[in-house]
């Protein structure tokens, strides 16, 4: 999926090159050309490429972002997060280039439901380097489907938890600062979704420094559990992976067991919960819908 931006060349000679590559459930932007700058306004977000948002890192030079009113500096190592559905200007004085996560917000949102507050920040220190490199690392990847969601998760977990640790400062109710809490602990779930184990309260809770109650509470807050948030997440990555043309040769099993599903069975009856089909339907169904009309 192409990002519509409008493009301002600066002077001297213009090029630009853009790269897309799929990496699980998200895809990699490499960028890099002259000098110019990027214009995401609203004509362009109402052309298309809605529900997405974008974790950058420059590799070569540095640059400047526009948001929200505010200027910030891009380089190297540093982190800035945009959501696609916000205007944004990108702006480059010279050579440059850059890696971009483009994220699905649902993801974003199931762990921080502010994050859009976050629009044009930075993942500052400590987090800020260690989402760049993995950001990196993620670019120069290529291995199993398995990996690639592992390697996902762990990725959205740290850069949620530092959108969210940024949000603090904002929280002005025992209520907000709760909220927060709990996509603190979403994204620290959100990191693990594919490991094959089950969501350990008293370890989470030992983790967060809060008592099992205070985490069955924070839970409760959004009429859900532990075990049923956990379970949804994964439903809803097994059911976009289904649906996903590139997974069309990976059995069921396979995709489930790579979101941390271990009994098939389980996976069968809550995803017809979930869905209303079993799994082999949501999928011949997906590709009923992207088949040519005979």
């Amino acid at each position: 999926m192409a990002l519509p931006m409008r493009v301002e060349a600066g002077a001297g000679p213009f090029s630009a090159r853009l790269r897309l590559r799929p990496f699980g459930p998200i895809t990699l932007i490499d960028v890099s050309g002259s000098a110019q700058r990027l214009i995401r306004d609203q004509a362009q977000i109402d052309a298309g490429a809605r529900g997405v948002c974008f974790i950058s890192t420059m590799t070569r030079h540095s640059g400047w972002l526009e948001a929200n009113g505010a200027r910030r500096g891009g380089e190297t190592g540093k982190v800035t997060y945009v959501s696609g559905d916000t205007p944004f200007t990108l702006e480059f004085e010279a050579d440059f280039a850059f890696i971009s996560a483009m994220i699905p917000a649902e993801d974003i949102e199931a762990l921080t439901p502010r994050y859009a507050l976050a629009h044009g920040g930075e993942i500052a220190p400590p987090a800020g380097p260690a989402v760049a490199a993995l950001l990196t690392a993620i670019k120069a990847q290529d291995g199993s489907a398995a990996l690639e969601n592992r390697l996902y998760t762990h990725f959205l977990g740290m850069a949620a938890a530092s959108i969210d640790a940024a949000l603090e400062p904002l929280a002005a109710s025992r209520a907000e600062r709760d909220r927060l809490l709990l996509g603190r602990i979403k994204a620290d779930l959100a990191s693990r979704l594919a490991d094959p184990v089950r969501a350990d309260g008293a370890a989470l809770a030992a983790r967060f420094n809060i008592t099992r109650r205070k985490l069955q509470r924070l839970f409760q807050s959004e009429d859900t559990t532990l075990t049923a948030w956990v379970t949804e997440q994964r439903l809803i990555r097994c059911a976009r992976d289904l649906r996903d043309p590139r997974y069309g040769s990976r059995s069921v099993t396979d995709i489930a067991s790579s979101w941390g599903f271990a009994d098939m069975g389980h996976v069968s009856r809550a995803f017809r919960k979930r869905f209303g089909v079993s799994p082999t339907v949501w999928r011949r169904q997906a590709a009923q819908e992207t088949s040519p009309a005979a």
